[in-house]
C-alpha cells in the first residue's frame, strides 16, 4: 500500500511489479477515475520496462530502487494533475504512438472520428487507398492526424500547418518517423502560407482539421490536466468559440479540389452553427458522432461532386 510522505504526497513502497501496480491504482483512484487501473500498468511498465504481457508472467519480480523512483516522480507529476500522455511523452492514436509534449494537444479518442469519416469517402471513391492523395491539415498540433491518414493511404502526400513553432516540431517529429519524406511541416497561421508553397486553389483532395473552440470563458472550468498542462493556444476559440471556423470556411472551399472531402472536429453544440458557415461558401455539410454519441465531426464537399 502507498504511504503519505512529508510533505503530504503519496509515497509507494518496495514491492514487486505487481505490487507496485496495485500501489498505484490506489493512489491515481482521486485523480483518474475509472482509468486509475490503465494509467497504473501504464506508469509501471515505463518505470520498469515490462510491457503488458511481461508484467501479467513476471509480476512477481522486485522492483529495483531506481525504477522506483521512476515510478514515484510519475506519480507525483500524476496527482499534481500533469497529464499522463505528457509524463510518458506519448499517446496512442488510431494505430500509432504519437509523441507528445506540453506543447500540443494530447490525441484523444474522438478525433479519431476525423479519420474514420476521411477513410469511409476514400473506400467508397473511384481513386482508393492507393492513389496519390493530397492532404492538408489545418493547425496540426502533433500531426496525429495527417500521421493516421497517411499510414492508410501510402501514395497520399500532406501538408501539415500549425502557428506554434514548438507543435510544429512536434508535428514533425512524428511525421518523419511515420511517413518519413511524405509531408512537410510549415509554421503558419492557418492557410495564409499556401501561395508561397505554390499551392492554389483546388490543391487539395482531403482536407483536415482540429481547430480551437473552447470558448474563451470555459477554458477555466476544463479539467486541470488540460486548463494548467495543455496550450491555450490550441484551445481558445474565443469568445463563441467559433472564431478559427469563420476563418477556415472559406480557406476551405478555396482549396479544396472540386471532388475532395474536408473533415473538421467541432465541439460540443456547434454543429449547426460550424455548417452553417461552411455553407455560405457553397460547400454541402454531414455530421458524424463519435463514440460517445456526441456531435464530433462536420464533413464537407463541393455541391457539384455530389451532382456529378
Amino acid at each position: 500500500m502507498t504511504t503519505t510522505g512529508p510533505g503530504g504526497d503519496a509515497q509507494v513502497m518496495p514491492c514487486d511489479a505487481e505490487g507496485l501496480r496495485r500501489q498505484l491504482v490506489a493512489a491515481l483512484g482521486p485523480v483518474a477515475g475509472e482509468d486509475a487501473p490503465l494509467e497504473a500498468r501504464m506508469i509501471v511498465e515505463a518505470a520498469t520496462g515490462l510491457d503488458r504481457t511481461a508484467l501479467r508472467l513476471h509480476g512477481a519480480v522486485a522492483v529495483q530502487t531506481a525504477q522506483l523512483a521512476a515510478a514515484q516522480t510519475m506519480l507525483a507529476r500524476r496527482l499534481a494533475r500533469e497529464p499522463l500522455s505528457q509524463i510518458l511523452g506519448s499517446r496512442g492514436f488510431w494505430t500509432l504512438d504519437i509523441d507528445v509534449t506540453a506543447d500540443v494537444l494530447t490525441p484523444r479518442p474522438d478525433t479519431e472520428t476525423l479519420i474514420e469519416a476521411m477513410l469511409d469517402f476514400v473506400d467508397a471513391d473511384g481513386r482508393g487507398r492507393g492513389y496519390p492523395w493530397r492532404v492538408l491539415d489545418l493547425g496540426t498540433g502533433s500531426g496525429c492526424l495527417p500521421a493516421a491518414l497517411l499510414s492508410e493511404l501510402p501514395e497520399a502526400r500532406a501538408i501539415a500547418i500549425d502557428r506554434s513553432p514548438a507543435a510544429a516540431r512536434v508535428a514533425r517529429r512524428n511525421l518523419d518517423r511515420i511517413a518519413p519524406g511524405r509531408a512537410l511541416v510549415v509554421v503558419s497561421d492557418w492557410a495564409s502560407c499556401l501561395a508561397a508553397t505554390g499551392c492554389e486553389a483546388g490543391a487539395f483532395d482531403l482536407i483536415l482539421s482540429n481547430p480551437p473552440y473552447i470558448p474563451s470563458g470555459e477554458i477555466r472550468t476544463l479539467d486541470p490536466e488540460v486548463a494548467r498542462h495543455e496550450p491555450h493556444l490550441a484551445l481558445d476559440g474565443g469568445d463563441d468559440g467559433l472564431v478559427a471556423y469563420r476563418v477556415l470556411a472559406p480557406g476551405i472551399a478555396r482549396l479544396l479540389r472540386p471532388d475532395g472531402f474536408a473533415s473538421i472536429e467541432i465541439g460540443l453544440g456547434q454543429a449547426l452553427d460550424v455548417e452553417r458557415l461552411l455553407a455560405d461558401q457553397g460547400l454541402t455539410t454531414s455530421v458524424r458522432n463519435d463514440l460517445g454519441h456526441i456531435a464530433r465531426c462536420v464533413t464537407a464537399r463541393h455541391a457539384v461532386s455530389l451532382a456529378a
